[in-house]
């Protein structure tokens, strides 16, 4: 009140309500004012605060559900991959076992002629390491690199194969040891 007279009736008017006492009277007003904000603002603290936590709360919530969820679907997304892997690695086995348990000469090719795979029976034949062919193409392995007829004949068939035709001729094909082995090549 004496601020508001001051700001109004000028200063000697807000002095003499200060020296009647009503100075006092306003102090204590604006005393019990400044308790009243100060607790409002703690209620308003407390409240925010309050608000705060719960949401913290829920976002750990959220959070470590989706931790939850995200650790399941990463253990699920692992058994699949581990069941798929056993499933290739028995595969696999069984090819192997088919492939090389038998006495013809078996290959593998590509369509572009690249030999992919080939069985002992035939790399035993011309003493040859799976390293040695896999990946080149079959024309130009120890099979047929004893005479450049015999590559361009089987290039050919391989090119006939690619193109959906069946193949098949007879071979003569040389052993390492100079003897000559007749083969049904298809």
């Amino acid at each position: 009140h004496c601020l508001e007279v001051s700001l109004a009736d000028g200063t000697d008017r807000a002095t003499a309500l200060v020296r009647a006492g009503e100075g006092k009277r306003m102090m204590d007003a604006t005393r019990q004012l400044l308790t009243d904000m100060t607790a409002e603002e703690q209620a308003l603290l407390g409240e925010r605060e309050q608000v705060s936590t719960a949401r913290a709360r829920r976002s750990v919530l959220v959070n470590l559900a989706f931790g939850s969820f995200s650790i399941s679907l990463l253990a699920f997304v692992f058994f699949l991959l581990l069941r798929e892997n056993h499933a290739r690695q028995h595969s696999e086995r069984r090819f192997r076992a088919l492939f090389n348990q038998t006495f013809q000469f078996v290959g593998l090719l590509a369509p572009d002629g690249t030999l992919l795979e080939a069985n002992d029976t035939a790399l035993e034949f011309v003493h040859a390491r799976r390293d040695d062919v896999v990946g080149r193409p079959f024309w130009e392995t120890p099979w047929w690199n004893f005479s450049p007829a015999a590559q361009e004949r089987i290039r050919k068939a391989v090119g006939k194969a690619a193109q959906g035709e069946f193949v098949r001729f007879e071979s003569e094909i040389p052993r390492p040891d100079g003897s000559i082995a007749t083969f049904d090549v298809s």
